[in-house]
């Protein structure tokens, strides 16, 4: 059926389903967020990225050929100068074992899945999406800070404060919209 719009009509936009999991525009909620778009940004792509990796030590494992990765791992350690691509090098070869393929492969693709939910979820303006992504990052933050402890590096510290800043922006901005209504 048809509206008188031309577009056609469902239980939701007719009004007879309600869009209760939606929240519709309103000046308290600003559609023109930029920092909300960038977490979106970051999420999706984030997601997309993880399921190809994934994808990719799938069809690696698939194929029987995870000790191809130990052999490039390998290779690049002897032929490697720079000290950080040595690291690089030797963890790579401790890791390419067919189980720890695997393991990584599944860890991408959970978390794949959660950002992909989390993207969508702020994307689509869930009432629940801020808080999603608040406790998801937020019990992330106690690992952080003790791996933190034992090794402090730059990137660590940057990944910390930078998951510190959008738990505390979303748990803010969920508060301030609870607080209006």
């Amino acid at each position: 059926m048809l509206r008188a719009d031309g577009s056609r009509a469902t239980p939701r936009n007719c009004g007879i389903l309600p869009a209760l999991t939606t929240l519709p525009p309103s000046p308290e909620r600003d559609t023109n967020d930029a920092a909300m778009r960038a977490l979106v940004g970051y999420k999706l792509v984030k997601a997309a990225v993880q399921l190809l990796l994934g994808i990719v030590l799938v069809i690696v494992v698939l194929a029987g050929h995870a000790d191809v990765l130990q052999s490039v791992a390998e290779l690049l350690r002897h032929d490697l100068s720079q000290a950080w691509a040595l690291r690089l090098a030797t963890y790579l070869m401790n890791m390419a074992t067919p189980r720890h393929v695997e393991l990584t492969a599944v860890a991408l693709f959970l978390d794949a899945g959660l950002s992909g939910v989390e993207g969508w979820a702020l994307h689509t303006r869930r009432w629940w999406a801020e808080w999603l992504v608040v406790v998801a990052s937020g019990s992330l933050l106690p690992y952080e800070l003790y791996e933190l402890t034992r090794h402090l590096r730059v990137g660590r510290v940057l990944i910390f404060v930078i998951n510190l800043g959008i738990v505390i922006y979303l748990a803010r901005r969920a508060l301030q919209r609870g607080r209006r209504k």
